[in-house]
């Protein structure tokens, strides 16, 4: 009986190592199977408001049409979430709607377009002045096959003109877009925070922001990335057709491409300039200060001078420095005003690189600085205006000398 029974025990193990080595060696029970991408193309009435990652998708959602986000609703993207959009595929965020897309460092959500070429889909348009619009570790590539009906550009994401459009953007990258990576036009558009961004090689600049925004751009943004550069290498201030007001106190930083104003660049507050930086203006734009809240404080070293010049070289490229506040914290000190001068002032009635106006007696203090190839004078000033200046040098204008009136 014993012999029997240790018999049937060991075949009993014997027949369990079996049947684990098989299942061990075969085909695996219920694989996990990949899923097709959910594709949203508006036809439903209903749009889903949270888009998820799906493990068993490489791609998440696929976007066939304007996904327009109204009333007090809120888009929320989930990390990890890829989404490729269709020709003519966008996301709108308008009234009081709001896009909350945030994602992390090993987890960043991809806005792209189906077909990988720059201008493939619409983009993402935001007009809506909610505290919860926030991109973070977002990519945005391969948009801007329209531009906004609220503005005259393409971009990957467009903060339009007549919200205010209010947006955080952090970690994110604007890559291989039509026109801007993102583009900002209104002065009363606001970004919330802005930090440690990449853009490159979008067909017009990577960033384009109003003045009232430039306080806002850090230093460890890649504003035109080496490997991928953008077709303009500057950050543009304004859109071509807008004039634009910095309004409250700010610093315009040294960054790792230049900077390109077009129309006029009015100061109603307080801007500090940093050494090395470089402004290019656009022929028809000017720096101004008839406020008498605005001021310049523009100081460079010898080997850092702040350089103001015409985005076109040769004499009167641009108007010119325009300088009617009488703030005593106007500034100037190793700077370079080269190539404007393009009109007569209004009050002057001379082409001048730099003006010091007469209502609120303008106030400068200018030293060791180059003022060179203007299109008349090198600087104009009223007689009224509390004006000193030590060390300068007048070259290449049509008159290198100081006109008062």
């Amino acid at each position: 009986m014993r012999k029997q029974r240790s018999f049937q025990l060991l075949t009993i193990f014997t027949l369990s190592l079996v049947a684990i080595f098989n299942h061990g060696c075969g085909d695996p029970i219920d694989p996990v199977q990949p899923s097709s991408p959910t594709t949203i193309d508006c036809s439903s009435g209903t749009l889903p408001l949270t888009w998820k990652d799906n493990p068993n998708s490489d791609i998440d959602y696929i976007v066939k049409c304007n996904v327009n986000v109204d009333g007090s609703n809120k888009l929320v993207i989930e990390p990890g979430v890829k989404v490729q959009f269709e020709s003519g595929g966008s996301i709108e965020i308008v009234d009081d709607a709001a896009i909350s897309a945030i994602g992390t460092a090993a987890k960043p959500i991809i806005l792209e377009g189906k077909t990988a070429t720059p201008g493939a889909w619409k983009g993402v348009f935001i007009n809506t002045n909610n505290v919860d619009n926030r991109l973070e570790h977002v990519t945005v590539r391969h948009g801007g096959s329209e531009k906004s009906i609220w503005m005259r550009v393409k971009a990957g994401v467009c903060m339009e003109e007549y919200g205010p459009a209010r947006l955080a953007i952090k970690n994110c990258k604007f890559e291989n877009n039509e026109g801007f990576g993102l583009a900002s036009s209104s002065t009363d558009n606001i970004i919330t925070e802005f930090s440690s961004n990449y853009f490159g090689g979008n067909s017009e600049a990577g960033l384009m922001i109003p003045a009232s925004q430039v306080g806002k751009l850090d230093v460890a943004t890649v504003y035109n990335a080496a490997a991928n550069p953008n077709t303009n290498a500057w950050v543009q201030i304004n859109e071509a057709s807008l004039n634009s007001t910095l309004k409250s106190p700010a610093t315009m930083r040294k960054l790792d491409t230049k900077y390109r104003v077009y129309r006029d660049f009015i100061l109603e507050s307080k801007l500090t300039i940093e050494a090395g930086t470089m402004i290019e203006f656009a022929s028809g734009s000017m720096l101004s200060m008839e406020d008498p809240n605005g001021a310049i404080h523009a100081v460079g070293t010898a080997g850092n001078p702040i350089t103001f010049k015409g985005a076109s070289a040769g004499q009167g490229a641009w108007k010119g420095i325009y300088i009617d506040s009488d703030n005593v914290e106007n500034r100037m000190d190793y700077c370079v005003i080269d190539g404007a001068g393009s009109e007569d002032d209004i009050w002057i009635g001379e082409k001048c690189n730099l003006y010091v106006g007469q209502y609120r007696k303008g106030y400068l203090n200018i030293s060791n600085s180059t003022i060179s190839n203007g299109g008349g004078y090198a600087i104009g000033r009223y007689t009224e205006s509390n004006y000193t200046s030590a060390n300068l040098t007048l070259t290449g204008n049509v008159f290198n000398a100081v006109f008062e009136k």
